[in-house]
């Protein structure tokens, strides 16, 4: 994974590698930037990296390792990810994010 700065701003990329090593590749808007993820569902940055990692087709465990936290915390971080998105599982976090939806269920 790689964190880069825009010029003057904090915008950070996340890039993780597929299980064969290579980055896996979406259409454009496919995968919503970190910072639109907190705002949209008002995550933190590192609740927001894990998420696009998932959409980007990571595992949690390839995720803690690149970012070099405790699986323990990936998990505590994808539940605080599930309780804010109204979601239970990590596909349905997933297509809520691809689909681009709102975290409204009641």
């Amino acid at each position: 994974m790689e964190h880069d700065r825009a010029e003057g701003g904090d915008r950070r990329v996340i890039r993780v590698p597929s299980k064969a090593g290579r980055a896996k590749k979406h259409a454009a808007g496919d995968i919503p930037a970190v910072a639109d993820l907190q705002g949209r569902y008002g995550l933190t940055w590192a609740e927001a990296a894990l998420a696009a990692a998932l959409v980007n087709g990571a595992r949690l465990s390839e995720h803690a390792t690149e970012r070099g936290i405790a699986i323990t915390t990936a998990r505590s971080q994808l539940k605080c990810c599930f309780r804010k998105t109204s979601t239970s599982r990590q596909a349905e976090l997933v297509r809520l994010i691809l689909l681009g939806g709102r975290a409204d269920r009641v």
